[in-house]
Order: C-alpha cells, then structure tokens, then sequence
C-alpha cells in the first residue's frame, strides 16, 4: 500500500486501502474517506453536444486536503440526497483527472460513474478537518494573473442586502449578494456571493473572514476577485492576525482604498490618470464603448438650482431602480404610481439621486453625472432627505438644503469614471460618469507618492 495508508474493512467486509488526498494517482484503485464540506445544487447544461446536469460537492480529508468532487447525470440524481454536509463518506472506484487551474487549486479532480462505491460513514468515522490556508494580501490582488486562485483573511465591513436579477444568458432567477472586507495592508476589496452562498451568509460587520479558493479576474480594466462553487468561506477563524485586524476595523483603517468594487458599483482601476487622459482615450471610440479611469479631483460646482433635475421618482422596491409615474393606467386599483418598465403599481416611491457636478484636476475640469449610491456618498445625505428639504418651502429649510451641496463643494475625492460618446440632436460630446468615490485619503496619498518616488530612485 501507499505510504500513510491504513487499512479498512468496507460495508462487503473485505479490506480497503484508505489513503489521504496527497497520495492519490489515477493509477491505482484506492479508496478516500473524505467529509463533505459544501455541496453545491444540482444545474442543468446546454451545448452543441447535447444537454445535461450535473452538482458537485467539495471534499477535505482528514489532514485538511482538499479536492472536488462532481457528479454528472444519473450521478447527480443518484447522489444529490446521500451528500450531506459535515459527514464523511468512503469512497472508491471513482474518477481522477488533473484539476483546471481555472477553476480548482488543487492537483487532482473527482468525478463519480457507474462503478464507483460511496458509503456513509455517519457516527462511525469522523475528523476535524481543519482547513489549510495560503492567505495572500489583497493589496497583491492588482499584480495577480486572471484566473489564479488565492486564499485571503481579512475582516468585513460591509454586507449587501440580497438581491433578485435575471440572467441576460439562460433568462434564469439569480441571487446575488455583495460582501466587503478589508485586510491587514489597509486595502479593502468586494466580491459578489450568489445563490446558496448569498441566500444562506451570516456574516455582519466586525466578522473576521477567511476565505479559500477565489478566483482573480479582470473586469473594464480592473482586478477583482469572484466566487465559484469551490470557494469556501470560514467566519470568525482563530489565527494570529485577528486581534491587529480589530483594531484597523475599529480605527476605520481598513478601507483607505478599494482594490475592486463589484460590478453594480463599479471597479477602481490602481492606475490614477487626469480627466484630459481619459477623455483623449475615449476621442475616436465607437459610440456606446466606455474608457475607464480613476481620477482624483476636486468639486468645484453643482447643479442644485430651483429648475435643476436632482432625483427621479423610482419603485420602493430595493432591488429595482425602476422610474414610476403617476397611476392613470388602473385607477381603480387605488395605487397612486404606476411603473412603465415592468407593468407594476405602487402606494409610494422613493428618490433616486440624478446628480450633475463640475469637477476639476491638474489637468482640465469637465461635467460629472452620478447616480444614488454615488450621489449619497458625495451629498452625505440620502435623496428622501434633500426631496424633503426642497419640497419644504421654508427659509430652514432653503439654507439646509444649499448647506448640504455647499459642505460638498471644494472636497477632493478619489473617483472611478466611465466616459464614452454620447450624441444628441447630431452634436456628439463626452458623458462622463463617476461609478464610485471616496474621500480623499491623503496619508494614503502620500505613502503611494512616495513609493513611486523612491522607485525613481
């Protein structure tokens, strides 16, 4: 038998050589046992080959290795409701094959088949099988090829609501949630969790969060990290750095910087360059294609005047942005607001900020636009707050609601711009729009100034 293999009697009686994941070879028949430590839900497929379905679960032997285990077709009706998380099985005459380096860090991938012997091993076997990390710091995340996975420790800070979207490719329901954690180099970063991971996530705020297995990609120019059906997440895990990354969180030093925003906000690029930079990128591109950049700039202006279009009426709905107008549709329904995008009536809606700023940098200054979640981080107030103030007709509250753009104006901010082509009445210029901001942090300004320095030597 292999080197640190023991010996087992099976369900049949006869004996088994049992050996742990870092023994495996596609050569010799042998046999596992390996708990279950996140199973995946069962999805169909569609190609030019033919259909089918498939589920796979991940697997961790008893010294912390792990492998993927998938399950096709009849495999996947045969083994779905056996699968339980937090038991272990034995299994043997299964499939290897080398793991994709797209999607796996491991050597090896399983697979199940007609032959292939799984045997529960409930309250006879059991192990604590502690996970083993390789944690990698997010500031190194910029640097990473696309594809590569990577473990990571961090703390969160932030964690959406769920969200309900509809897959542009397949027209299915898809659930997704975005998560924020910030690490030990003072970088944050945000990642999308979806289905079972963001329907099920229990984390909050001051959680410190280690996960294994996230993917590297870039998108619109920027790194980011995603989650697969391999991506585990462990919360609140003992190690030697929590104690220095409660202390960042508490000081509100974790998120001097956001490596990748996700795609619903946006993603900063690392590379800082000028509005006259960005909008040289964009001279000559199709109409419809976006330059991205990050840019550092100051407020110089807003568009706050009576006849000024700061927010739109929009669904209560928090997972839909929709314009609603007033319900001539259905009256009899006693609904005041209806919505043309998806045929619904509402008893109330809520503001959407539609904001206009002027914002300038060393090199030249342009017109801005943002939309909510941006215009709420500029304004430091919510759209409801400035409706009211606007709508209250009194000397109050005219000087509060120009106080509120006033404190914005002469801010310098850290922003993530999209700019393209736009044309209207045959005259085409530049839209530009900020995706996502934050203060400018200028110790953090500073140290990165000084880096590019000393690398001039």
């Amino acid at each position: 038998p292999p080197e640190n293999a023991v010996m087992y009697s099976d369900a049949t009686g006869r004996g088994a050589v049992v050996v742990p994941l870092a023994k495996l070879n596609p050569y010799a028949s042998l046999t596992c046992h390996l708990k279950v430590t996140k199973k995946a839900e069962i999805r169909e497929w569609t190609n030019a080959k033919g259909s089918g379905k498939l589920f796979s679960v991940e697997l961790t032997d008893a010294a912390g290795d792990e492998i993927k285990c998938t399950c096709f077709n009849d495999e996947a009706d045969r083994y779905f409701d056996q699968f339980q998380e937090g038991i272990v099985y034995s299994f043997s005459k299964f499939s290897l094959k080398p793991g994709d380096k797209r999607w796996t860090a491991n050597k090896w991938e399983m697979s199940l088949n007609r032959n292939s012997v799984v045997e529960s091993l409930e309250g006879k076997v059991d192990f604590n099988s502690n996970r083993t990390y390789r944690f990698q710091s997010i500031s190194a995340i910029p640097e990473l090829e696309d594809n590569t996975t990577i473990d990571l420790l961090g703390i969160l800070t932030d964690v959406g609501d769920t969200v309900n979207l509809t897959s542009r490719k397949t027209g299915k329901e898809l659930v997704k949630r975005d998560i924020t954690f910030g690490d030990l180099s003072e970088r944050e970063v945000t990642m999308a969790l979806w289905g079972q991971d963001a329907e099920k996530w229990a984390g909050v705020p001051g959680d410190i969060l280690a996960i294994k297995g996230a993917r590297v990609q870039t998108y619109r120019d920027a790194k980011q990290i995603s989650s697969g059906s391999g991506t585990k997440f462990d919360l609140n895990v003992e190690t030697p750095s929590n104690d220095e990354l409660r202390k960042k969180y508490a000081d509100g030093t974790l998120n001097t910087f956001n490596i990748s925003a996700s795609s619903a906000r946006g993603s900063y690029s690392d590379t800082v360059g000028s509005f006259e930079e960005l909008h040289d990128k964009v001279q000559g591109m199709e109409e419809g294609k976006a330059a991205f950049m990050t840019v550092i700039a100051t407020l110089t202006w807003a568009k706050n005047d009576e006849a000024a279009l700061l927010y739109y009426q929009a669904t209560p709905l928090p997972d839909k942005k929709f314009k609603v107008i007033e319900n001539t549709e259905d009256k009899a329904n006693g609904k005041k607001y209806y919505c043309p995008k998806d045929g619904t009536f509402h008893d109330s809606y809520i503001p959407r900020y539609v904001l206009t700023f002027n914002a300038g940098d060393y090199s030249s200054d342009c017109y801005v636009s943002c939309f909510d979640e941006v215009g709420a981080k500029i304004l430091q107030h919510p759209a409801t707050v400035v409706e009211e103030l606007r709508n209250r007709g009194t000397e109050d509250g005219v000087a509060e609601f120009n106080a509120i753009f006033e404190d914005a104006i002469g801010k310098k901010f850290k922003m993530s711009l999209m700019a393209k082509n736009d044309t209207y009445n045959d005259v085409t210029r530049v839209k530009t729009t900020v995706r996502d901001v934050t203060e400018l942090n200028y110790l953090e300004e500073a140290k990165t100034l000084l880096t590019k320095i000393q690398a001039y030597g």
